[in-house]
């Protein structure tokens, strides 16, 4: 969720991230940072990349590999947003740069979680729905609702978050960082959160448990640097059969955190394009799946605050 900061820092986002990371080594005890970087590495993995510019044929196959585990596709890119603009879809990669990240969380029981994961018929397809049938199928399942809000509200305590709050100049905006307007949000297409995070689509896998709600950076009027583009996604997918447990067949699932940018060809690097930057918004965003863990795993009280 670092690219919002990037929304508001523009062409200084990596520099300004630069100067930032020395003070927090000094604020935090090199201690914790070890030890927290062990927690993100056992219980998550990540992977980022480019988006490839042979990819317009379309996501049936990607989607496929949703449908059979999460990890059926790790070698690939993943699929693409449907909030990922059309004629940035279909660019042929001579006008647009597409770079991505994905952070996995280790698989989680379905028994473990504070709420079940849902599964749709046919019939429950939005397409299908009118009025407010349709309004509600726009919404994310109580977990993954749930999911969206703990990280969300973490998010907001960030130093990176505090500076974006205190750069946003419209009172509607400020609000959407307070606590009690996250925990209040349904991630309907339209919601506001932290400021530059608008939900823009919400899709369900029939007969899976595969859902995702998507929020595009929406950069605010008050903004007067370079224009940012992106998005994040937050999935709840199905655990792969060989990353499961053999001693039951239990359902497993896994959380996923996944940050789009884009640019033109000739426009400076995105955060997820620098090294520094890319290392640090990974880390903070397997940060934020554990801090969504916490909330959503029966019992669990995550300590990697």
């Amino acid at each position: 969720m670092l690219a919002g900061v990037q929304a508001h820092l523009g062409r200084t986002s990596t520099v300004a991230l630069a100067a930032l990371l020395p003070t927090a080594a000094v604020a935090v005890p090199v201690v914790y940072l070890v030890y927290l970087n062990g927690r993100i590495r056992s219980s998550t993995t990540s992977r980022a990349g480019r988006r490839s510019s042979s990819r317009q044929h379309g996501n049936h196959q990607e989607q496929q590999e949703r449908r059979e585990g999460s990890a059926a596709s790790e070698t690939r890119a993943p699929a693409d947003p449907r909030s990922l603009p059309g004629h940035v879809r279909s660019d042929d990669g001579s006008q647009w740069v597409v770079s991505y990240e994905r952070v996995v969380s280790k698989p989680i029981p379905a028994s473990s979680l504070s709420r079940p994961p849902t599964t749709t018929t046919a019939a429950d397809d939005p397409a299908a729905a009118t009025g407010q049938e349709e309004q509600q199928q726009q919404r994310p399942s109580p977990l993954l609702r749930a999911y969206i809000r703990a990280a969300h509200v973490a998010f907001s305590w960030t130093p990176q978050a505090l500076l974006m709050r205190a750069m946003i100049k419209e009172p509607s905006l400020k609000r959407s960082f307070d606590r009690d307007w996250i925990d209040a949000l349904d991630f309907v297409p339209g919601d506001m959160v932290n400021g530059v995070y608008r939900a823009s689509h919400y899709s369900k896998e029939a007969g899976s448990v595969s859902e995702r709600s998507e929020l595009l950076i929406e950069v605010p009027a008050s903004y007067k640097g370079p224009p940012v583009k992106g998005l994040l996604v937050a999935a709840i997918e199905p655990a792969a059969a060989s990353s499961t447990s053999d001693e039951e067949d239990e359902e497993a699932v896994v959380f996923v955190n996944e940050t789009w940018m884009w640019r033109g060809v000739d426009e400076p690097p995105t955060l997820l394009e620098s090294p520094l930057g890319g290392w640090f918004h990974g880390k903070l965003a397997g940060w934020l799946i554990l801090k969504g863990l916490s909330t959503v795993v029966a019992g669990r009280k995550d300590k990697a605050s």
